[in-house]
């Protein structure tokens, strides 16, 4: 008897077993890529709401927290968590709120490394804007009011220049900082007091004053011209500031901005002593205390200027 074979049947037979090998060599453990040890996994600032989180990518490396503006943040103390075994390349130290692209760089336990960029998003419901209080020129070293929509209750939260038309930018000053002040204006306005014109500005040039707050910044719009006011010096008036015969002494600019002396005298024994300037700069004046002057008294010393019609005063006592 002949045997026949059926040739598609055989075929079919050989498909079976190849698709059997197929599944036997898939389920075959493959080992997978190994997690990157040098990862944040979580990057929170804590509120009074509870904690915000950052977003992370680690495609890009980058940090975004977002901060409702209400949230008077000077400085951020973020709480991070790390790949087990990692650790942050120095310290994990507090963030200015206005600070501009902060890295980490995470060390993972097999010592790689990968550094993350921060971005802060103040979300504020409107651009911030800035003017100053009062139209027209100002006097180089005068107080200076601003008014904007700073949406916060410390002045200091706020930081606030000139710039002039080359676009250099010098900080207001801060006399005292029991004296500055933030009071609402009306219409989510808020007037900002306590800083002062910087005493280096140039007479006869124009400014802007800028604004920096929660991570935005604004200019005004109007420009101003400095000018030159009497200058008036620090003198205590309860305890006046002692020098000795013969020595140097500086006394400190507070009002305004100093202009060249063309002399500075005392009365010793009721006649008028020319004492020597030493140096002079916008903000102090250096004079020789003459030898021969008795000790133990205030002695009034006036400085006289070429296009100031006033004297400034200098009080001091001579001491042993």
């Amino acid at each position: 008897m002949n045997k026949h074979y059926n040739k598609t049947g055989t075929s079919l037979c050989a498909v079976l077993g190849m698709l059997l090998l197929t599944v036997v060599s898939c389920t075959k453990e493959t080992p997978l890529p190994a997690e990157p040890t040098n990862k944040i996994l979580s990057f929170a600032v804590e509120t009074a709401e509870g904690y915000l989180y950052a977003a992370i990518n680690n495609d890009d490396n980058t940090l975004t927290l977002s901060i409702p503006f209400y949230f008077d943040f000077p400085v951020l103390d973020p709480v991070i968590e790390l790949s087990e075994g990692a650790t942050l390349e120095g310290e994990n130290l507090p963030v200015d709120i206005d600070e501009e692209g902060y890295r980490y760089t995470v060390i993972g336990a097999d010592k790689s490394t990968r550094t993350y960029t921060l971005h802060i998003d103040i979300q504020i419901s409107k651009p911030l804007w800035v003017e100053r209080a009062y139209a027209g020129s100002t006097i180089v070293g005068n107080a200076c009011d601003v008014v904007g929509n700073f949406n916060t209750r410390d002045p200091k939260d706020i930081r606030l220049y000139v710039i002039d038309e080359e676009n250099n930018k010098t900080p207001l000053r801060i006399l005292h900082e029991n004296s500055m002040s933030i009071k609402a204006n009306g219409d989510n306005t808020y007037r900002v007091s306590g800083y002062f014109f910087p005493q280096s500005m140039t007479v006869g040039e124009n400014y802007r004053v800028v604004a920096e707050f929660k991570g935005q910044t604004a200019t005004s719009e109007t420009w101003f011209e400095a000018t030159q006011g009497q200058p008036g010096f620090d003198n205590p008036t309860i305890e006046p500031h002692q020098t000795k015969a013969g020595a140097e002494y500086t006394a400190v600019v507070s009002l305004n901005s100093l202009i060249e002396p063309q002399r500075v005298f005392t009365r010793i024994d009721g006649q008028e002593v020319d004492l020597e300037v030493i140096s002079w700069s916008y903000d102090k004046l250096t004079i020789r205390i003459p030898e021969n002057m008795p000790l133990g008294i205030n002695y009034d010393t006036f400085v006289e200027f070429e296009s100031l019609p006033l004297k400034s005063q200098i009080v001091f006592e001579v001491i042993e």
